[in-house]
């Protein structure tokens, strides 16, 4: 009898794990002595699961023991490694003017691995999210634009923030006017440059 499981899949707090603890040779039925620590429970089938508690980021010892039908066991020590809860640190972003560039980089802490980041609702027309969080182009008309923004980590946790961007008019001086999107500048003779 023997647990052939190496190591356990890194967990995220707040995030539902789930690994089955496997095995190989014994006799008959197979049980897991039960464990619970910090929200997560070893099942008797060897399943350990639930959600993640501890918000430190510090990993935890899990002690697996399984029994076969003639009494035999062997028990594993692994050790789960805990990453903090994903969140968006990005919590406003300032307006913008049309036809004036716009960039701004959203940002997120904890998760595990690298980021993607994608938006529902309608961001300024011009502007656009890239897959790294970056909000950037040129806003083509004014008014209030809601939307939310999703970032995933490695392992598919997602965190969301809901955003609003104002956009507002050029303010101009003299004979300056915004025509299709462009600066356009009239002379005291009336010609456009």
């Amino acid at each position: 009898l023997a647990i052939s499981t190496s190591s356990l899949t890194d967990a995220e707090q707040g995030a539902m794990y789930s690994q089955a603890i496997a095995t190989t040779g014994g006799s008959g039925t197979l049980t897991f002595a039960p464990v619970t620590v910090d929200g997560l429970s070893l099942s008797a089938a060897g399943l350990l699961s639930g959600l993640p508690l501890t918000s430190n980021g510090s990993p935890f010892n899990v002690a697996a023991k399984v029994t076969d039908s003639l009494g035999a066991s062997v028990t594993a020590n692994f050790t789960l490694n805990l990453h903090p809860a994903l969140a968006i640190s990005t919590t406003a972003l300032p307006g913008a003017t049309v036809v004036i560039g716009y960039s701004r980089q959203l940002a997120a802490t904890g998760g595990t691995g690298t980021y993607s980041w994608s938006e529902t609702g309608a961001l300024p027309a011009g502007l656009a999210l890239s897959p790294s969080g970056l909000i950037s182009g040129t806003p083509t008309a004014t008014g209030s634009f809601p939307f939310t923004v999703s970032v995933t980590d490695s392992l598919g946790v997602t965190a969301q923030q809901n955003y609003s961007i104002i956009v507002n008019t050029l303010s101009l001086l003299g004979n300056a006017s915004v025509i299709g999107g462009a600066l356009q500048l009239t002379s005291s003779t009336g010609q456009q440059s």
